[in-house]
């Protein structure tokens, strides 16, 4: 009997104790722990932006937080990418009637498999039959926003794809790459580059040409371009001597995934007659089907190749700039960079007068590079 109360009294000493810890954390404005949800961790969004790009990501969110800061840290869940939703902005002076942005979840460094990709779809894609029937409402003006959501579906899709490739629970990084932006116009950029209607077949989505071979702008040694004003994303040229091994883009090839034809994806494929600035390498995703909107086949998984840009010269259109910025390792060290330039003389952190080479006066313009009558200070001759 004594030791069957001394084990009640243990037992009410235990509930007493929970009570206490329980009551402890909700004084201390700490909610109950839930052995099931996953500690918050850092995740990342990064933007991988192409040589030319008038629609710029400006913001994303999930369900959980409204502002996802693009390039900076925050914690979350590692269901944060449900409810994803990127916000872009129409640079450019034309109307967005179509577009679609790649979600890349690159691996490790170690690991060489490839990386898994996952489209965001605003209508159809432009270089699809379906964009022909596309809804004329659904636009992105000059100077508006649009958005581009992971819908619950693809959502589902998205995460049996991930588990599937071998990648943890716990995925932290996640790049942006806008694929295909369609135009009212009839153009479209894929990559960066810019396509114009086929004239022998002007209504064909799927039949573009690249704009340098219809206007044949081929330049064997092109340079950097050297002007003060603005040009528009339709002009834009090749700026470097080409890279070995880099091509210019062919075209995106559509494959049927499946003997129906019913799911299928596209194919970047490069033009190995002419060098340029791309090369492709293979990622995983999901084929798609098309019905009011891109679907998710999550039942059918396949290696597609896609688009990588090769490290080249940044358009750079300054004439006082030293040299133009590399894509992928920005300026030389102890050179400042101002958009694409590379600066070797006083250009950040500009503090007015104190900035300026001895014996001079000069006054920072807003970007933060000091000039002295109009003209931007040069290092003083050694």
């Amino acid at each position: 009997m004594e030791t069957k109360s001394s084990l009640v009294r243990i037992l009410w000493s235990l509930a007493y104790l929970s009570v206490a810890v329980v009551a402890l954390r909700v004084a201390n404005g700490s909610p109950p722990s839930r052995p099931w949800a996953s500690p918050p961790q850092d995740r990342t969004v990064t933007r991988k932006p192409w040589r030319v790009e008038p629609v710029k990501v400006v913001a994303a969110r999930n369900k959980k937080k409204e502002n996802i800061e693009i390039g900076k840290a925050f914690d979350d869940d590692d269901d944060w990418l449900e409810g994803f939703t990127v916000t872009v902005i129409n640079t450019s002076d034309k109307t967005v009637t179509a577009m679609n942005i790649e979600m890349v979840f690159r691996r490790e460094p170690s690991d060489s498999r490839p990386p898994v990709a996952q489209d965001l779809y605003f209508g159809p894609s432009p270089s699809s039959p379906e964009y022909l029937h596309r809804d004329p409402n659904k636009v992105i003006k000059p100077g508006e926003n649009g958005e581009l959501s992971l819908s619950t579906e693809n959502y589902q899709s998205l995460r049996l794809l991930l588990q599937r490739a071998g990648y943890p629970t716990n995925i932290k990084r996640m790049e942006l790459e806008i694929r295909e932006v369609g135009f009212e116009d009839g153009s479209m950029l894929l990559a960066g580059t810019l396509y114009l209607p086929d004239p022998n077949h002007p209504n064909d989505p799927t039949k573009r040409i690249r704009a340098d071979k219809i206007f044949h702008h081929h330049r064997k040694n092109p340079q950097v371009p050297k002007s003060s004003s603005q040009v528009s994303f339709s002009k834009a040229s090749l700026t470097s001597a080409f890279s070995t091994q880099c091509y210019a883009i062919d075209y995106s090839s559509l494959q049927h995934c499946d003997e129906s034809s019913f799911c299928h994806t596209w194919n970047d494929l490069v033009d190995d007659f002419q060098e340029g600035y791309y090369t492709t390498e293979d990622s995983l995703v999901n084929c798609t089907y098309t019905s009011n909107g891109e679907h998710t086949c999550s039942n059918v998984l396949i290696e597609s190749p896609r688009y990588v840009e090769c490290c080249h010269p940044l358009e750079c259109y300054d004439p006082n700039a030293d040299e133009a910025a590399n894509s992928c390792s920005g300026c030389p060290e102890d050179y400042d960079q101002i958009g694409n330039c590379c600066y070797a003389y006083y250009t950040s952190g500009c503090s007015y007068s104190s900035d300026c080479p001895e014996g001079q006066a000069c006054e920072c313009p807003p970007e933060g590079r000091p000039v002295t009558d109009g003209e931007p200070v040069r290092n003083p001759p050694s």
